[in-house]
């Protein structure tokens, strides 16, 4: 019993310390690596009327598992959003109009991004897409990457090669050395 006491008053309470804290530094660092915070378009956010009486849509919190769309999507596209809209028409005689229904979703497929449009309560006669601007639209990600290096201390030249592989980075590395080519071999995370 004495050597335990000794043990955890000695070298075992640091130790401990040290695990606790590196844990901590650790925990912290995989939520920043891994659990990005949400980005700037999908913070929840309150409806607001315009002057013009236009809507700025409330926003929600995003769904981890959202329930089926109300309406078919195109094969192989995914779905980013979904809208649901009701409107009360303006009467165009005495008798008041019932409120209609609109469903929209925003898909990404092989053809881009598409919307698609249905109604419960009536049939959509006319409907456009008008993209505006594409930087909203993202690129195909560059995974390759070659270059030129120079070694300062020794005066001289190599050749590059990297390739990413999801979040692992694979790199090759021609240096010219005194006894010929010196080859390196790299594997890095990506993050």
């Amino acid at each position: 019993m004495r050597i335990t006491n000794q043990f955890m008053t000695d070298r075992g309470m640091p130790l401990i310390l040290i695990f606790m804290v590196c844990l901590g530094i650790g925990h912290l660092c995989w939520r920043a690596w891994f659990q990005p915070a949400l980005p700037l378009d999908a913070l929840p956010k309150p409806a607001a009327m315009q002057a013009d009486g236009s809507l700025i849509l409330q926003r929600s919190a995003p769904y981890l598992s959202p329930p089926k769309a109300p309406h078919l999507l195109p094969a192989g596209s995914k779905e980013e959003r979904r809208i649901s809209i009701a409107i009360k028409p303006k009467p165009l005689t005495a008798n008041d109009c019932a409120p209609v229904h609109l469903d929209l979703s925003l898909v990404r497929g092989e053809d881009g991004r598409r919307v698609v449009a249905s109604s419960p309560d009536g049939e959509i006669i006319s409907a456009l897409d008008l993209p505006i601007a594409a930087e909203g639209m993202p690129t195909e990600p560059k995974r390759w990457a070659a270059g030129a290096s120079y070694g300062v201390n020794q005066q001289a030249p190599g050749l590059w090669l990297e390739r990413d592989l999801g979040r692992v980075r694979l790199g090759l590395d021609l240096n010219k050395a005194d006894q010929g080519i010196e080859t390196r071999v790299r594997l890095g995370w990506v993050f």
